[in-house]
């Protein structure tokens, strides 16, 4: 049977038109199977010098008080920004505090769902590259099946 170059052609084109469109869609399943939101409340927490402590109940990702999104406090002056996080201790220090006693610290971060499973995290992160590499080869193998599927016929 003779293959038809517009056939592979049309081949070629909705092959990239369907991996452009789920690549997206892996991208963010890929982000979301790696890391988790959390909301942790810790009451009386008490003011020294301008900043307070509160432990996380899970490790905040990558130990990295950019992932804490946001902190709230009970009390309406303060005006509460994590500070720095200990990993060994979980600790997270919020600074922004005014003085006024105890108060109940609110605050939402992101924790990794794969600190059970050592390495997951680095594969599932070089997942990505794997995928493009397998994009260009695949588009080049199908480029070449259509050159030579041309040449024949």
């Amino acid at each position: 049977m003779k293959s038809n170059k517009w056939t592979n052609t049309f081949i070629v084109i909705a092959m990239l038109s369907f991996v452009i469109m789920i690549f997206p869609i892996t991208m963010t399943s890929i982000e979301s199977s790696l890391m988790d939101a959390q909301v942790d409340t810790a009451t009386g927490v008490v003011d020294t010098v301008n900043s307070g402590t509160m432990t996380l109940s899970q490790p905040l990702y990558d130990s990295s008080v950019t992932y804490v999104a946001t902190v709230t406090s009970s009390s309406g002056t303060d005006t509460p920004v994590a500070s720095t996080y200990a990993a060994s201790t979980e600790l997270l220090t919020v600074t922004g505090l005014t003085w006024s006693g105890t108060r109940t610290l609110t605050t939402t971060y992101t924790y990794s769902l794969t600190e059970d499973y050592p390495g997951l995290k680095d594969v599932m992160e070089v997942t990505p590259l794997i995928l493009w590499v397998i994009i260009i080869f695949g588009t080049g193998a199908a480029g070449i099946f259509a050159v030579r599927a041309k040449l024949k016929g």
